[in-house]
């Protein structure tokens, strides 16, 4: 039983230095990562310091006595390329024509045309074709400008209104018809209404226009010596 005892507690101790060397490992990692996030936190550090460094610099450099001594520096001027100005051109001299010597405008003498023998050359007269005048074509009278003028009527014919020369056309009032009543028996007691008005055979409508014959068909009007035909409704 005591030697059972005994390897019982050589393994409990053998665990336990086991567990504690385990411990000690751990505890050792703990530390390295610790040890390393400090050091990260001192480079962030001295990174952040030398940015703040930086930008106090920066701003140093901006300040309004650095402008002013910027001012005062002298200004260095870009000269423009001066362009020459054009050459004055001589003027021109023109000569004047030298008037011919009195001797060169002298005829020759007579011994010289004798000499050569050759006579001069005689002016010849102008033809009389060339001094006959130029007819000049004599415009006749200008054309009269031709009237247009409304052909005569025939005798006792009756047009459409539509075949009237325009002229009379023209002076016709607006005609409309809306009643006919034609007696075949008795021509007097026909009557038409044109424009409103109850007329008879020799009435006059207005200026110039009557009524001449009443028929079947409608009212022969007169305007004029032209006879036409205002028909009836529905004719």
């Amino acid at each position: 039983m005591s030697f059972i005892l005994d390897a019982l507690k050589k393994s409990e101790h053998k665990r336990r230095a086991q567990a504690g060397g385990e411990s000690v490992a751990l505890f050792e990692l703990y530390d390295k990562k610790i040890i390393a996030r400090r050091r990260s936190l001192q480079l962030l550090m001295i990174v952040l310091l030398l940015a703040i460094l930086l930008l106090l610099g920066v701003l140093v450099w901006q300040r309004p006595w650095n402008a002013t001594n910027r001012s005062e520096m002298p200004e260095i001027g870009i000269a423009e390329p001066s362009v020459p100005a054009p050459a004055a051109q001589p003027p021109v001299v023109i000569p004047a024509p030298t008037a011919q010597s009195h001797e060169d405008l002298e005829p020759a003498p007579q011994s010289l045309v004798a000499q050569t023998g050759e006579p001069a050359a005689a002016v010849s007269a102008p033809s009389a074709e060339a001094l006959q005048p130029v007819p000049v074509p004599v415009q006749g009278p200008a054309a009269e400008p031709v009237i247009m003028t409304t052909p005569p009527p025939l005798e006792n014919q009756v047009y459409a209104i539509s075949d009237l020369p325009t002229e009379v056309r023209r002076r016709l009032p607006p005609l409309q018809m809306a009643l006919h009543a034609y007696n075949a028996a008795d021509a007097a007691a026909s009557l038409v209404q044109i424009n409103g008005h109850l007329v008879r055979e020799g009435t006059q409508i207005a200026d110039n226009l009557s009524v001449d014959e009443i028929t079947s068909n409608g009212a022969i009007l007169r305007s004029g010596r032209y006879r036409f035909l205002l028909p009836r409704r529905g004719q």
